[in-house]
């Protein structure tokens, strides 16, 4: 199998979803209009991308309706390779520096937090962590487990995602 170019492959994955097909014709004498994407990868780095807006046969996209679309597409194909990560459910007894230790014990550990929902409630913290490794791609296994064992197994739990049941503990 031949390697695809990532731009090209985008294109690929836009025509194989119907999410792009345009029929616009373009006059090609002046520079190609572009769309910019900004997003948060992770704390202090801003995700920045540039893609030049062209038909399949290279000719620019002139009429705005084209252009939405095509900003449309774009902005599907990002939220759908957006990893939510691995999910961490916390249930322990709330007390003062949980959090700032969880969150220590995960950055030493090199795991990223990618979203977090936390409350307390009659004396118990409850949360979800999603995280993932530095990069955001899924985090490793032993990285995880690491983490738990810092912060206390019975504290922190690993959910399975693709069925949403608990993992059971090692110990």
């Amino acid at each position: 199998m031949a390697a695809t170019h990532a731009d090209r492959r985008l294109h690929q994955m836009f025509l194989a979803d119907g999410d792009c097909e345009l029929g616009l014709s373009a006059d090609t004498a002046s520079p190609p209009p572009f769309v910019s994407i900004q997003r948060w990868d992770h704390p202090k780095l801003l995700f920045d991308m540039k893609f030049y807006i062209r038909h399949v046969d290279g000719s620019p996209i002139r009429l705005e309706a084209g252009r939405q679309r095509v900003i449309r597409c774009l902005q599907v194909a990002v939220q759908r390779r957006t990893s939510e990560g691995v999910r961490l459910e916390l249930s322990t007894e709330d007390e003062r520096g949980l959090l700032t230790g969880l969150t220590r014990a995960l950055h030493e550990n090199s795991l990223s937090v990618v979203r977090v929902e936390v409350s307390a409630k009659g004396g118990t913290a409850h949360g979800v962590f999603y995280v993932t490794d530095a990069s955001g791609h899924p985090a490793d296994a032993r990285a995880v487990e690491a983490a738990r064992q810092r912060v206390g197994p019975g504290s922190l739990s690993l959910v399975d995602t693709s069925g949403g049941r608990r993992r059971p503990h090692r110990r």
